[in-house]
């Protein structure tokens, strides 16, 4: 067995159990270290995941970012997994989306999901009168 083969191994049995996600600290040596993390507000991690968070401006307001990223890179996270981010490090109060964009490369196993209150009046939604085409 490879050295890789072991390691995936050894993360996927270490990834079986859900731990709570815990803030770690944002340093300028981790920012440096990956120029894309040069805004990184916020990152926490769990037996699982690495999820990084960044403020965004938009006309509805601030949204974050996050970017969801499986130890590893075994896979994606699954729907499951990123609601159950979104609960919790915000909770029930603020709304996640997912965009699929053109021009993302289907081999960097990461999920995006852009947070925002859930109060917000987006132009679309299940509860608008124009859900289902209607």
């Amino acid at each position: 067995m490879s050295k890789e083969t072991r390691q995936r191994h050894q993360l996927q049995r270490a990834a079986k159990m859900w731990t709570p996600l815990v803030e770690q600290d944002v340093t300028d040596e981790l920012r440096a270290a990956a120029p894309h993390l040069k805004n990184l507000w916020k990152r926490w991690a769990n037996t699982r995941f690495v999820v990084e968070a960044f403020q965004v401006k938009t006309p509805l307001g601030g949204v974050v970012q996050l970017s969801i990223i499986r130890h590893g890179l075994l896979d994606v996270a699954d729907y499951f997994e990123v609601e159950r981010i979104r609960l919790e490090l915000f909770g029930p109060e603020y709304l996640g989306i997912e965009m699929h964009e053109r021009g993302v490369n289907p081999a960097i196993k990461m999920r995006s999901l852009w947070i925002m209150p859930a109060d917000y009046d987006l132009p679309f939604g299940l509860d608008k009168e124009n859900a289902w085409g209607l």
